[in-house]
């Protein structure tokens, strides 16, 4: 990812800042000595020189998708800070300080970077890249970062991009169709446990495919109907154990009835009665 982030500021500069991209370059490398006296262009130089991560931005919630027997879990990309040191190489102080400063506003107006600069990659990055410039709380002396590549300091601004990092870490399970929760309610001379069940199913058309946007409901029960997702799964939380008998109604017939036990092996509810 980091060479098509560094295509897209150099798009950036170029197509977005107020600079003749035929008379200024753009490069990514450490600013020493050795290296600026090599240039034959004027130069933008995007230096990078730390990457940390952000972990302000870290995240445990998880994405899981469903499959045929269970789901697949798949944890969230890491966020990480790109630090650069942007510095401006030219023989004339005068140009130098104007070309920063278009720099600085270009950055700045820019944030967000627009669609024109992206490659696929970066504009399918969830979530997207983001840049700004580095506050002061920050802990970044750009004079020692001058210091070490023993040249003469010059201006120069601290930019940061925020990318996320996907570790393509998955895992696979098993459906969980029901899951089993006790109370505890304590008396005087004992403790009373209440089983409640969580229940949970697929309602499907007559084809077989789930059917999003059914109304399910528990029959002889005040609990209130749930719709169904868009992989027509729905849930009911605190179900007691024994008999229940759920019904489906898609609004466009008769609606359909099952009878289950609870717990059981599954909840799964076949629209094949139902007129379109």
């Amino acid at each position: 990812m980091l060479q098509e982030i560094h295509g897209a500021l150099q798009r950036l500069v170029y197509e977005h800042s107020r600079l003749d991209a035929r008379e200024i370059d753009v490069r990514f490398e450490a600013p020493t000595r050795e290296w600026s006296q090599g240039l034959t262009l004027p130069t933008i130089d995007f230096y990078l020189f730390q990457v940390r991560e952000n972990t302000d931005l870290r995240s445990a919630n998880y994405t899981a998708t469903r499959t045929g027997s269970g789901y697949v879990k798949r944890f969230p990309p890491r966020r990480f800070d790109l630090f650069y040191m942007v510095s401006v190489h030219t023989s004339s102080i005068v140009d130098e300080h104007q070309v920063l400063w278009e720099v600085l506003r270009t950055l700045l107006k820019h944030a967000e970077w627009p669609e024109d600069v992206l490659t696929n990659g970066l504009r399918n990055a969830d979530p997207p890249v983001s840049g700004r410039v580095a506050q002061p709380d920050e802990d970044i002396d750009l004079m020692d970062l001058w210091s070490s590549m023993e040249t003469a300091p010059r201006a120069a601004l601290a930019y940061v991009l925020t990318a996320p990092l996907d570790l393509d870490i998955t895992f696979e399970g098993p459906l969980v169709l029901t899951r089993l929760a006790r109370y505890v309610r304590t008396s005087p001379d004992r403790a009373l446990y209440t089983e409640r069940v969580h229940i949970g199913g697929i309602v499907r058309d007559k084809d077989g495919n789930p059917a999003p946007g059914v109304k399910v409901e528990l029959e002889g029960s005040a609990a209130p109907a749930i719709m169904t997702d868009e992989e027509g799964r729905y849930v009911f939380p605190n179900i007691p154990k024994g008999t229940v008998r759920l019904r489906a109604d898609t609004g466009r017939g008769k609606p359909v009835s099952a009878t289950f036990e609870v717990p059981g092996p599954g909840y799964d509810i076949a629209l094949t009665s139902v007129k379109e």
